[in-house]
């Protein structure tokens, strides 16, 4: 029996048979599309493993072909014209508009983007010469080969990447400004940053600040978006945060805005993909984003950033104890096709943390004081009934709620203020 593990076709422990081809497009999609086409395999729903002999009839009596079928045209429609033909004159005859017989965990498998960049030979080649520097040292006392080293090196960071995201402790965040916020309930909708116009407000030195322009280009290298993917299809950025205020680290987000956002994670989760660096940074290739559940190694950039200039990356990410750690943020990348309604909206808010109430510039008025759009904003949360905390934390919240008195005054009257600050 034939069986190849799906982790090691993410990894690139497989990627002999499944991405290093000329013909091969960079797409996750296409490439595991392509790669089930050929080889005629299906996916155990218990084992998650690939195997020649299990009968795909019979599992797919209980899917909706129409459905799968649809979403499957509809990501396949924003790969480039480019890719598409590569994939039609590509080995076996893939044909982007055969029927696919898949079962509702093949679609799930389908969505598992390992996206790969142009240059993704170089990277892995640099990932070999980096992790096995890094894994004679890590196991010098052990009596092991040097290939044996490397090996059980991969393997330890592909679960280590598992294990700092749990998706039982991990929450969804964004940050954004006040202002921000305020047409985000306006409108009912989020934007993308290259509908906005704008890169980000985070400081130069740990967040990467990008024109439209720069950003688009970023994001078909890393994700594989064609150029001309219209702005509200492309990708909401955030960050994890096992913090009931989504703090992160060293709170480098916070140059991002200091309105903390929740998203329910059940209706995110399956639409979001991470990266332990600012993906901004690594157009070329040099991090490679991973699915939630999906994790491996990729998510860990083989550069930083060293006096303005990309060098490779000799840290270990095994001494990584927590998402905390990584510096300056982990970043989460919500990808609108696999939203239902391919937007993000008032309705996959959880919580909103305002977490400077009395500081922030963008809420203070000409006489320096944050009552008046504090208090509208409250309003608009309220009227949207939507969860919000204030302060940083229960302890913050709790002395302004005793000591500020328009804040006092007006308490017992807020229906979603959480008075609990706990999840």
């Amino acid at each position: 029996m034939f069986r190849i593990s799906p982790r090691k076709a993410f990894t690139g422990l497989h990627a002999r048979n499944f991405a290093y081809r000329k013909f091969m497009p960079r797409d996750f999609v296409k490439q595991q599309a392509k790669a089930l086409e050929s080889n005629n395999n299906a996916i155990n729903k218990d084992t998650h493993t690939i195997t020649k002999s299990e009968n795909i009839s019979s599992l797919n009596r209980s899917l909706n072909q129409e459905k799968v079928t649809n979403e499957i045209n509809t990501v396949l429609e924003n790969l480039s014209p480019k890719t598409a033909d590569l994939i039609s004159k590509s080995r076996r005859g893939f044909d982007r508009n055969k029927q696919f017989e898949l079962t509702k965990k093949r679609l799930e498998f389908s969505k598992i983007k390992d996206y790969r960049s142009p240059t993704t030979k170089a990277n892995e080649k640099l990932a070999e010469k980096i992790y096995r520097r890094i894994a004679n040292k890590h196991y010098a006392k052990e009596n092991l080969t040097e290939d044996q080293k490397y090996q059980k090196f991969c393997k330890e960071l592909d679960e280590h990447a598992q294990k700092l995201f749990d998706p039982e402790k991990t929450d969804v965040w964004t940050r954004v400004q006040p202002d921000t916020l305020v047409k985000i309930l306006e409108t009912g909708e989020f934007k993308s940053l290259v509908e906005l116009g704008e890169g980000s407000t985070g400081n130069k030195q740990e967040c990467t600040m990008l024109s439209p322009e720069t950003r688009i280009h970023m994001e078909e290298q890393i994700f594989g978006y064609r150029k001309d993917l219209p702005a509200e299809s492309r990708p909401y950025y955030g960050h994890p945060s096992d913090s009931p205020s989504g703090n992160i680290g060293k709170d480098f987000v916070s140059s991002f805005g200091s309105i903390g956002i929740r998203y329910k994670k059940a209706l995110v989760k399956d639409a979001v993909s991470f990266t332990g660096d600012d993906s901004a940074k690594h157009a070329n290739g040099s991090i490679r984003p991973a699915l939630w559940g999906y994790l491996h190694r990729g998510i860990f950039p083989l550069k930083r950033v060293k006096e303005g200039k990309l060098v490779n990356n000799y840290k270990n990410p095994l001494q990584i104890k927590s998402m905390h750690d990584i510096h300056p943020y982990p970043e989460l990348q919500i990808h609108p096709a696999w939203i239902k309604g391919g937007r993000l909206t008032l309705e996959h808010i959880d919580a909103v943390v305002i977490r400077e109430p009395l500081y922030d510039p963008q809420l203070k008025d000409n006489t320096g004081s944050t009552k008046t759009k504090l208090l509208n904003l409250i309003e608009a949360l309220e009227k949207h009934g939507i969860k919000y905390r204030l302060g940083k934390n229960a302890d913050k919240q709790r002395n302004l709620l005793q000591n500020v008195s328009w804040l006092k005054d007006k308490a017992g009257s807020l229906k979603f203020l959480d008075h609990s600050y706990q999840d």
